[in-house]
């Protein structure tokens, strides 16, 4: 394995959301069903929002740096969703 899987995988260890935690993430996920790329951008935006005022900047750019850190489990094709995503992340501020 190698060292940025490993690094991955002790991060989501290190991480685990609770069981209130996972509940809302399932909340959000049923709510975006069948809505459109653009309503889920949409809504990622205004997320992205409601966690630069309530975060630190720090812990705000250790979420963004996280997201980052999936890329070497991901497709080709999802690579470049996250990369999408990142960008809008960043220039939406």
């Amino acid at each position: 394995m190698d060292r940025e899987r490993e690094e991955l995988i002790n991060s989501i260890k290190n991480n685990m959301p609770d069981e209130k935690q996972l509940e809302i993430v399932e909340k959000m996920a049923e709510d975006l069903k069948g809505k459109s790329e653009e309503e889920i951008l949409a809504e990622i935006k205004k997320l992205n929002k409601e966690m630069e005022s309530k975060l630190s900047p720090e812990k705000y750019k250790e979420i963004l740096g996280k997201l980052d850190k999936i890329r070497p489990i991901l497709s080709k094709t999802q690579k470049k969703k996250l990369d999408m995503l990142l960008e809008i992340l960043n220039n939406d501020k």
